[in-house]
């Protein structure tokens, strides 16, 4: 298992990732050329991924360094900042959290048999790689990602976050800080051609391990929803659900929390808004949305006016939550709710409509998620 120790100055942090054995099937997404030695594919790959998360955490400048350990033949890692005030040092706890999650994940994954449809589907283990975790402010729960974030070796190059994006945008927040609302934890860490036939393939193989996929959704969600108050109890970061997959997890997860607050429903309607303690072993609330999965916009056969205002409300809840956590999400709800639908506003949401319209009509196939 992964293990930790920090280093000083604060704006460098050394870790233990582990043995090749469980690294290298987490990391397999990374290829080179075949020419290339395994060793020094794994060690880039790592690399690649961990030199992202600073990125996306706003360590602008900082560098990821992999190397194998003689004297263990462990992977250590050694994450460092240019910027001497930076403390970087919650790498040390947070990234052995995220890679033993991700290898229980892969491991239940690789024990189950494809069928010759999921081969030819090209189904592959996929962990959330280079997104934000240290000053992560928000949380995505989503189905799965899309196997073009492979291609690109970019985990949010996608049709899905490229919307959420200009929803974000489009609601006040800096364009900059986007990766900060991009932490995305999928329930099926399974890459797959995008659209229902894609979705449903990874449902089939990860049904057979539902209750590893539990674990490690949960085990993600405890490393990155993280306390926003003093004590053991208290508020975190906000999540979206995004789309009818993440809520249907939620629901099975949380049902009788859910219950207590909207009633016997067997279904989340969008912009619902659920205050759950996601921890057994924890007091910590996080405050909840549920919103439709961005690219339903791109299929939507009609008019997509009231889809869009929707959409709008419930980015800017996840905006003003993240800001400010400890805000009451129901008041904040009525308040983006009273926002866009404002007689003052509508001119400015029919400018939102036509460059959603310009930019993302033609953006993909109708097809394509």
């Amino acid at each position: 298992m992964a293990g930790s120790k920090a280093s000083t100055p604060k704006n460098s942090v050394q870790c233990v990732l582990g043995a090749a054995e469980m690294l290298a099937p987490i990391f397999s997404y990374y290829s080179m050329p075949k020419s290339w030695d395994p060793e020094k594919c794994l060690r880039e790959g790592m690399e690649h991924a961990f030199s992202f998360t600073m990125l996306r955490d706003q360590f602008y400048g900082g560098w990821a360094h992999v190397w194998k350990e003689p004297t263990d033949g462990l992977y250590h890692l050694k994450l460092t900042s240019p910027k001497v005030t930076d403390d970087v040092t919650g790498y040390a706890t947070l990234i052995p959290q995220f890679v033993n999650a991700v290898s229980l994940a892969q491991k239940a994954i690789a024990s189950v048999p494809q069928t010759d449809e999921m081969k030819q589907g090209n189904l592959r283990f996929l962990p959330p790689f280079g997104l934000s975790m240290l000053n992560a402010r928000g949380v995505l729960l989503l189905h799965y990602p899309p196997d073009e974030t492979i291609t690109y070796l970019d985990y949010l190059h996608s049709h899905t976050t490229k919307r959420w994006e200009a929803l974000l945008i489009s609601n006040g927040h800096p364009g900059a800080d986007n990766p900060l609302l991009e932490s995305i934890v999928d329930v099926c860490p399974v890459a797959a051609d995008g659209g229902t036939e894609g979705g449903n393939l990874v449902d089939q193989l990860c049904a057979n391990v539902s209750d590893e996929l539990t674990t490690y959704v949960a085990d993600l969600l405890l490393m990155l929803l993280r306390c926003k108050q003093s004590g053991k109890s208290g508020v975190t970061q906000p999540m979206v659900a995004l789309g009818a997959p993440a809520q249907q997890w939620l629901m099975a997860n949380f049902k009788s929390q859910i219950q207590t607050q909207v009633g016997r429903v067997k279904s989340l309607k969008p912009l619902t808004v659920l205050q759950l303690k996601l921890h057994a072993d924890q007091e910590l609330v996080t405050p909840i949305i549920t919103m439709p999965h961005p690219c339903i916009y791109y299929r939507h056969p009609g008019d997509r006016t009231e889809m869009l205002r929707q959409d709008l409300i419930g980015t800017r809840w996840y905006v003003k939550m993240a800001a400010n956590p400890k805000s009451d999400p129901k008041k904040v709800l009525q308040d983006a709710t009273t926002y866009w639908n404002a007689a003052s506003n509508q001119a400015r949401f029919r400018k939102v409509a036509q460059a959603h319209s310009t930019e993302f009509d033609n953006l993909m196939e109708i097809d394509k998620p």
